[in-house]
């Protein structure tokens, strides 16, 4: 019956169309998803992705103050 039409979703398990929405699962072979065992701790704010700022590379050296320009020399004509 390769021209048939099913209409009725009963109709189609009933023809062996595998359900794609229910997949055939032993519930005991399910993991419980509603509770886990035990709950993550949450983490505090020392403990994160980021170093701590003793940790942190020095930047470069700062330069040295420029030494001051000389005087101009104004010349009054």
């Amino acid at each position: 019956m390769s021209g048939a039409r099913y209409d009725d979703e009963d109709a189609l398990e009933e023809a062996g169309e595998p359900d794609e929405l229910e997949p055939d699962v032993d519930p005991a072979d399910e993991p419980e998803l509603d509770e886990p065992d035990e709950p993550e701790p949450e983490p505090d704010e020392a403990e994160s992705d980021f170093p701590e700022p003793e940790s942190v590379l020095p930047g470069p050296e700062p330069l040295p103050a420029p030494e001051p320009a000389p005087a101009a020399r104004l010349s009054v004509r």
